[in-house]
């Protein structure tokens, strides 16, 4: 997408694998409401209601056009939603929202973030609050971090998934998936049960954050791009981290089924990009894309590999 070799493309994203790719390569991309667009395969989704299915595009009005298209209630899918009315495409070229108040987070009170990912996010943050009018206020969400939680849920549906597989399929398979599935079958059904509990209270303290907040801004990761072969980096922000720790914003998320997206915010001083991640209530997918339209007029971004 970002290389200028197709328009638009389908993400998963069951913990940010929409918004984190987006924001490391510069491209928007937006992870509806979980259960907009369907997910109806042959087997269950091994990530239960964390997964969702998703736009990456070039451009914020293709990314609805892709939205219109895929939303929409399927018989095979127990968590399907209907498609509201009115489009999302018309909601992306209607007049943009005009917005009180917007919350941001640079770190969401636990996380490790480059300083130098805080200040392009920030400004992004404060370009988007200017394009719809809104005042932009300091306010983490109010949460511990949530990984153990969203681990508990997503990782034993692996385990399913690997068992189904051939000596040989297993042989070749990625050796951080391989680990995180193999520590899963540790995890009991009350640890399992605990992590629905916390994905429960989770959305509670989100639903309370948006009585006072029309949205939540924060980095969509904690860092730039690394190499592709790994490692993650096991220090960010001058603290010593584990593999994770550049992805602390996305992952709630999915447990509590928001809408978000990750816009571009610029580039580093390493030439790399950096995204802003926004969320909206639940249901809102409409205003995540009219929001994210008013910020790409505002703020319009292009891809080198692009002509014209």
């Amino acid at each position: 997408m970002a290389g200028g070799i197709v328009a638009l493309c389908t993400g998963s994203d069951g913990g940010g694998s929409i918004r984190i790719p987006s924001a490391l390569c510069g491209c928007y991309g937006i992870k509806p409401t979980a259960g907009r667009i369907p997910r109806a395969g042959a087997n269950a989704p091994t990530w239960g209601t964390h997964s969702t299915v998703g736009p990456i595009a070039r451009t914020v009005r293709d990314a609805a056009r892709y939205m219109d298209v895929a939303a929409g209630p399927h018989p095979n899918d127990l968590d399907s939603l209907d498609a509201p009315a009115g489009g999302y495409e018309a909601a992306a070229i209607g007049p943009r929202p005009r917005l009180r108040r917007i919350g941001w987070s640079a770190d969401f009170g636990y996380a490790a973030v480059e300083p130098e990912v805080a200040r392009l996010a920030r400004a992004a943050a404060e370009r988007l609050a200017a394009a719809v009018g809104a005042e932009l206020v300091e306010a983490d969400p109010g949460f511990d971090n949530p990984m153990a939680a969203w681990y508990s849920i997503a990782a034993p549906g692996d385990c399913v998934l690997v068992d189904s597989m051939t000596d040989e399929q297993r042989a070749v398979l990625e050796p951080g998936f391989a680990a995180f599935t193999e520590q899963a079958r540790g995890l009991t059904g009350a640890q399992v049960a605990a992590g629905l509990e916390t994905r429960h209270q989770l959305n509670r303290t989100m639903t309370e954050y948006f009585t006072r907040y029309d949205l939540l801004l924060s980095p969509t990761t904690s860092i730039t791009a690394f190499a592709a072969a790994g490692p993650p980096p096991t220090n960010i922000g001058g603290r010593e981290v584990g593999p994770a720790a550049f992805i602390p914003f996305t992952p709630p998320f999915n447990m509590t089924g928001h809408p978000g997206a990750s816009l571009p915010a610029g580039n580093a001083a390493n030439g790399l990009p950096v995204g802003l991640q926004v969320i909206a209530p639940r249901f809102a997918d409409a205003l995540v894309l009219a929001v994210s339209a008013a910020y790409e007029a505002d703020s319009p971004w292009k891809y080198p590999a692009w002509n014209g």
